[in-house]
């Protein structure tokens, strides 16, 4: 080989301006799309996702600025270090292209979030109140020692005494169905706390124990003289047993006409608060009103927990 002939440069040589510009480009890109945190939007998120696509709009910008000057320089410089130069704008240009279709992407998933998190928040989790306390005796009315009476003639009083101690009959050989319809027979004729005490043991037996906790409450309402010490104890007793089983779920509505269906049973139309016992499980609260978008969720309990959820519906943007 002739002195003046020269040889290959080196791989570090020949790659100088590359690795130069190595650092430069990461630099560049670390504040671009490709940074841009994602978001699930399949996720629950604890607050509402905040979707802006400004990192997007500059990284299109900067690459065409980019490209454009890459291009301009290799017009005017056709030398190998011009033409170097113009070939890293153009590919950084092309980088920040790219990033920005990412960035495009996960704004897109944001946004879809930031709808899940509206729909999902118009029925919102909140603090559950605390526990349930024993139900306070009702004091009588002046002048009636036995308010649990008030309006029932003696005729009905004394029909449903009648078909009260029939059930009795049958409760007494361990026939809770057939005692049970005798129970709810006489409810009808006079609504005594200790037929509803009976309906409530009755209903444990036959395994139906959130009708229960409704009838043990019910006969809880005017106290220990209605039940007499012992059935007013056994209450309490069933009812503490009863909620260690169940969950306690709270539903607080304030929007006028607006139904609320708990697992496909209407419930109640707001404006209102409501509190139900339900088996432990997956459930399914929704609301719905006309001019509303319908909301719902599902939501999961275990025996002896609190949940509470406020509905705040969306108006519907439809035309």
């Amino acid at each position: 080989m002739s002195s003046t002939e020269r040889e290959p440069a080196s791989g570090a040589a020949r790659g100088g301006h590359p690795r130069l510009t190595i650092p430069a480009v990461i630099a560049a890109l670390s504040g671009c799309s490709f940074s841009m945190a994602v978001v699930d939007a399949k996720r629950d998120q604890a607050t509402e996702p905040t979707c802006s696509d400004s990192t997007v709009l500059l990284d299109r910008i900067m690459g065409a600025s980019l490209v454009i000057a890459g291009s301009s320089t290799a017009s005017a410089n056709q030398t190998e270090p011009g033409i170097a130069v113009s070939s890293v704008a153009v590919g950084v240009g092309l980088l920040y292209f790219v990033a920005a279709s990412v960035g495009a992407r996960r704004y897109t998933d944001c946004q879809m979030a930031r709808t899940r998190w509206t729909y999902s928040n118009a029925i919102k989790a909140s603090s559950p109140t605390p526990g349930v306390a024993a139900a306070r005796p009702s004091l009588p009315a002046r002048g009636n020692a036995r308010p649990w009476a008030a309006g029932v003639s003696e005729r009905e009083q004394a029909l449903a005494f009648e078909i009260y101690s029939a059930g009795n009959l049958e409760f007494a050989e361990m026939r809770y169905a057939p005692a049970l319809a005798k129970y709810r027979e006489a409810i009808r004729h006079w609504d005594h706390p200790a037929i509803r005490f009976n309906m409530a043991v009755s209903l444990i037996n036959l395994d139906q124990i959130i009708e229960a906790r409704d009838n043990l409450e019910r006969s809880l309402a005017y106290g220990v003289t209605a039940l007499g010490a012992n059935a007013y104890a056994q209450a309490l007793a069933h009812r503490t047993r009863l909620d260690a089983k169940l969950a306690r779920v709270t539903l607080d509505c304030p929007e006028p006409d607006e139904e609320v269906m708990l697992d496909g049973k209407l419930v109640f139309k707001g404006p209102g608060k409501i509190e139900q016992f339900l088996l432990p499980g997956e459930h399914l609260v929704v609301a719905t009103k006309m001019g509303f978008l319908p909301a719902s969720r599902k939501f999961v309990v275990t025996a002896g927990s609190s949940a509470a959820f406020e509905i705040r519906p969306l108006v519907d943007p439809r035309p």
